[in-house]
């Protein structure tokens, strides 16, 4: 409550710029609905190319790691060039990455898939949402078969018939534009039962969970695309259905760049300044007038010839004899023929447990020396962001409790400190010697990794000698440059610095006081007839806080309880940003047992940041997950959770959780457990319709999801926002209860069926996780 009060009063003055009343909000939100938007806008950069019949060859290349594929995080690479952008790989997360980062989605036109599972693709809606938004006309999507139905399966959720969806596969020619020329190198793993294989779709019926906007939208003439032009622009052909799991490896090579003119030498041959320079310097002969033919080799420099660089990932052991066996690598090895094809790096997206496999190490060594070797794989244990830990850090300041410093945090501190004690042992040591120079370089010393050549599990370290294949940890933001220079550039890697955040915080000296106060005020019992706070902006009195009310803030800050424990873990809106992802709240109801409200994109990221290397005692206690609607920030992270859950297993009998969302969510989950890879079993779903009240469809499941709780009612409301939305009363056996709206309205009947709840009190969506242990707490969704 404390806590509460003195951020509000921190930040009174933008609360004033908010305050406005229901009616103003809907008569600007109608306002903003129907006013009038220019259809069609072209971005800047689309115009350009649009102008031109050939576009220059870029003087830029550089890949740049967005997700180094650690846990929690996705393994996603970057290709910039002076024109476009290309994304290999968009699991959960990359979008929340790019942003934070500030990659300009707007040039994203081209992305790339080594793999369908939902580790490379898990944020591909939501990123074909977003560059929609943003006025990409246009994406196309290379990978292997079966990437494409993601739009088919998410259609009643995903609205893209603004963007035309262009794909390409492995049996396709080599992608060619004025940067580079990619081939497709299939491989290919175990055979796929029949019902995988299946090339029939299960006929669903599909709704449009966003009509409620697009009627809106319509009646202020938006440029809406009619049915006909949808058809047209998202036109998603058929694709044969293998009999065989496919992977595809990418093999690039930028085009060579001609070398520069001498214009010495132009001199020399008596070339005129004119058009004729242009013609030479283009790779074209000239003649002049008096008849002597100039060739352009002799008045320019050689060509700088294109770095290859392939991407690849082996998903399983039954990839590898497909890999050693393909023949598409050759000419980018040891033995190649030309030794401007030989690879420059090879990016590798293959698990640690197959990186580590002798198989795959001896196909490694087949290219040359020289060739390096990016890995992005759960090997890597580096953060891919650093405005997660540097808002925990800040509102640590507020309550060590509440708002505790996260894992990776805590782990730094802890090694700082052992630090400082050996520095002040070597001090007082007068017979130290400084040691000796080594001779690798910094860069060398951060980018060689040996975890990722040792086995944890056996304690062992594989065959593979760093001496003969030069491996590169993959660290977010680390660069390889290809042209004009080339190697590895770590300068913009990221690192977890608290003293710095702390120092930002507390720049300033109200600040400093304020915080001064607030903790002696937190160390002071709380009164129940009198609260003393630290200025008027702060003030509490009673007919603001009532007695009970006292009371219960009172028992909070003295209570042993722990439940329920209340993590926050995303509160942001519909696109995750820098410090708030989309929407989940983990509730704590006992020590065996954990309720999930939402599950949008990147919860199970969220989740390891928060707990560390106690993640998979929580997913183990994940025993129920609700969804309040079908909006895609609410649930696209529920098949990773449920893939993740299976894995933590470890042999043991593992309850399938209950997945309480609306009967729609199957016409998503069925096809894809049957086209992509078997998630059905993991979860058993009870429609949010059969848990209304007095509601005469009631199954075991309701029963067996109350008693696996420890609950006595767990009720649905239907709530005002979009077709099958709900919220939900939740009570404890011990007489605890806890409400949720999910996105609403103000609506009456969820106000009814929570009126009981005591007291009544608002926790606002504040940052990405929060540790409360408030009781009987009104848990409201962005409204």
């Amino acid at each position: 409550m404390i806590i509460l009060k003195f951020i509000r009063g921190m930040c009174k003055k933008s609360q004033l710029k908010r305050n406005y009343s229901y009616t103003k909000n809907k008569l600007l939100n109608d306002l903003l609905y129907t006013m009038p938007k220019e259809s069609n806008v072209t971005l800047k950069h689309i115009k350009y190319k649009e102008g031109k019949t050939e576009l220059p060859l870029p003087g830029e290349i550089y890949l740049q790691v967005l997700g180094n594929g650690s846990t929690g995080c996705p393994k996603s690479l970057f290709l910039f060039s002076d024109f476009n952008r290309y994304l290999f790989n968009c699991g959960e997360g990359t979008q929340r990455l790019a942003t934070e980062h500030r990659v300009k989605l707007s040039r994203l036109e081209h992305l790339f898939f080594t793999h369908r599972s939902w580790e490379n693709i898990g944020g591909l809606p939501g990123m074909i949402l977003t560059i929609k938004d943003i006025g990409v006309p246009k994406v196309v999507i290379h990978g292997p078969p079966g990437v494409q139905k993601l739009f088919v399966m998410t259609k009643g959720f995903m609205v893209t018939h603004n963007i035309e969806i262009e794909k390409r596969n492995y049996l396709d020619e080599p992608f060619v534009d004025n940067m580079m020329t990619v081939k497709y190198v299939p491989l290919f793993g175990a055979t796929r039962s029949t019902t995988e294989s299946a090339s029939s779709d299960e006929e669903v019926p599909v709704e449009d969970y966003y009509a409620h906007l697009k009627k809106k939208t319509s009646q202020g003439d938006r440029g809406e695309t009619t049915r006909e032009q949808s058809g047209k622009r998202q036109r998603i052909e058929p694709e044969l259905e293998p009999d065989r799991d496919i992977a595809v490896a990418f093999i690039c090579k930028p085009h060579d760049r001609r070398g520069q003119l001498d214009f010495a030498k132009c001199v020399d041959y008596k070339v005129p300044p004119g058009p004729l320079l242009g013609e030479l310097k283009n790779g074209k002969d000239v003649t002049l007038k008096d008849g002597s033919l100039v060739r352009s080799r002799d008045v320019t420099a050689p060509d700088q010839p294109g770095r290859v660089f392939i991407v690849i990932e082996c998903p399983t052991e039954d990839f590898l004899e497909s890999l050693l066996e393909s023949p598409g690598f050759a000419p980018y090895q040891s033995a190649g023929e030309a030794e401007k094809d030989r690879a420059a790096v090879i990016i590798h997206m293959t698990s640690a447990k197959v990186f580590r496999h002798p198989l795959y190490q001896e196909w490694m060594k087949r290219f040359d020396s020289s060739t390096e070797h990016l890995v992005l794989n759960d090997s890597n244990t580096d953060v891919c962001s650093t405005r997660i830990f540097r808002l925990q850090a800040q509102l640590n300041l507020l309550h060590s409790d509440v708002f505790p410093l996260l894992p990776q945090q805590q782990q730094q501190l802890a090694d700082s400190k052992n630090t400082e004690r050996v520095l002040l042992t070597t001090n007082g040591n007068s017979n130290t010697k400084s040691s000796p120079v080594s001779a690798v370089t910094d860069v060398e010393k951060s980018c060689v990794n040996q975890n990722i050549l040792s086995n944890s599990a056996e304690g062992a370290v594989v065959s593979l000698d760093v001496n003969d294949v030069r491996i590169i940890q993959g660290k977010a933001m680390l660069k390889y440059h290809l042209r004009p220079l080339h190697g590895i550039d770590s300068s913009a890697c990221l690192t977890i610095d608290n003293e710095k955040y702390i120092t930002e915080a507390t720049a300033s000296e109200e600040v400093k006081e304020k915080l001064s106060q607030l903790k002696t005020i937190l160390s002071t019992k709380v009164s129940d007839q009198n609260v003393q706070l630290m200025d008027e902006d702060l003030s509490v009195s009673s007919k603001e806080l009532e007695c009970e009310q006292l009371h219960l803030a009172n028992s909070v800050l003295t209570s042993d309880s722990s439940y329920p424990d209340i993590v926050f873990l995303g509160t942001g809106s519909c696109v995750p940003n820098k410090v708030r992802n989309v929407s989940s709240i983990l509730l704590h109801l006992s020590p065996d047992n954990c309720l999930l409200l939402d599950c949008g994109e990147g919860t199970y990221g969220q989740l390891c940041r928060f707990y560390g290397s106690e993640v998979n005692d929580v997913l183990r206690k994940l025993s129920a997950i609700f969804v309040s609607h079908l909006h895609a920030d609410h649930h696209l992270g529920l098949v990773q959770l449920l893939k993740k859950r299976r894995q933590v297993n470890c042999g043991k009998e593992l309850h399938p959780v209950y997945v309480v969302s609306p009967h729609q969510l199957l016409y998503f989950l069925r096809p894809y457990s049957r086209k992509v890879e078997p998630i059905m079993d993991d979860f058993v779903q009870i429609p949010n319709r059969n848990l209304l009240k007095d509601s005469e469809q009631r199954t075991d499941s309701c029963e067996a999801l109350l008693a696996h709780l420890g609950l006595s009612q767990f009720e649905t409301v239907e709530v005002r926002h979009c077709p099958h939305a709900f919220g939900c009363v939740i009570t404890h056996n011990e007489g605890w209860k806890i409400v949720y709206s999910g996105d609403t309205r103000p609506c009456d009947a969820l106000v009814r069926a929570g009126i009981r709840v005591f007291p009544p009190h608002d926790l606002t969506n504040s940052n990405i996780t929060t540790n409360t242990h408030y009781h009987r707490e009104v848990v409201n969704g962005h409204v």
